[in-house]
């Protein structure tokens, strides 16, 4: 639990895995989990400057990734069965407790920039007609940054005010959807998609199994 600190000293101490307080806006990070033993500690540390709470909600891991989250006291971990990416994630939205929340991937990270960003955002007076915020992502592809072809920058919702926003799309290409004024912020979230061919050819198989049980389940075509 993080200590309360005066107003007036605005250089605070962050121990390993305390969150600092924050003045201004308050704002929920959500993660979900399954057997991301090899990302969610760096993804929840590069996330410790700016939250004031960090839920995880996993599948049922069989790895160490409950553990190492527990590590973490700033972190809420709860499990469930997998439902689907988009319902994953809005279940976890629904875990959040502030107004504001920042929806994030294991395997995504917060960059210097957008951290600077992100701090700057919840010291300013609030917006009340703004809903949520566009962050560009740069992925990090068999050991390079893509910076070409469509794939950077890709802006997306992913921070946005509790309650006007919400996941959407088909499993599991999903989007958020917000209500009203969005804009956008500087900095990127670091994508670390795939490790070699071998990870890529895997994820589109697992990928490709879970759009054709998805439209299977709504009767649609799901040849290819």
């Amino acid at each position: 639990m993080a200590k309360s600190i005066p107003a007036k000293k605005k250089k605070q101490t962050q121990k390993k895995g305390i969150l600092q307080e924050s003045i201004g806006k308050k704002l929920s990070v959500a993660i979900i989990t399954y057997n991301e033993e090899k990302n969610i500690k760096e993804c929840i540390e590069s996330c410790l400057e700016i939250a004031d709470e960090i839920v995880v909600l996993d599948s049922i891991s069989t790895d160490k990734t409950e553990m190492i989250s527990k590590s973490f006291s700033s972190v809420r971990f709860y499990k469930q069965r997998f439902k689907g990416h988009i319902e994953q994630k809005n279940d976890a939205i629904a875990l959040c407790k502030y107004d504001w929340i920042l929806s994030l991937d294991a395997d995504e990270r917060i960059s210097t920039e957008l951290k600077n960003s992100i701090l700057s955002f919840k010291q300013k007076q609030d917006d009340e007609t703004l809903n949520g915020l566009q962050v560009s992502r740069l992925t990090y592809h068999m050991g390079k940054f893509i910076r070409h072809s469509g794939w950077y920058p890709q802006y997306r919702y992913r921070i946005f005010k509790k309650g006007n926003a919400i996941w959407v799309g088909e499993n599991p290409h999903d989007y958020i959807s917000i209500q009203g004024k969005g804009s956008k912020i500087y900095g990127d979230i670091i994508h670390y998609s795939f490790r070699d061919l071998s990870h890529q050819v895997n994820t589109i198989n697992q990928f490709s199994s879970i759009v054709a049980f998805t439209r299977q389940k709504k009767g649609k075509d799901f040849l290819f």
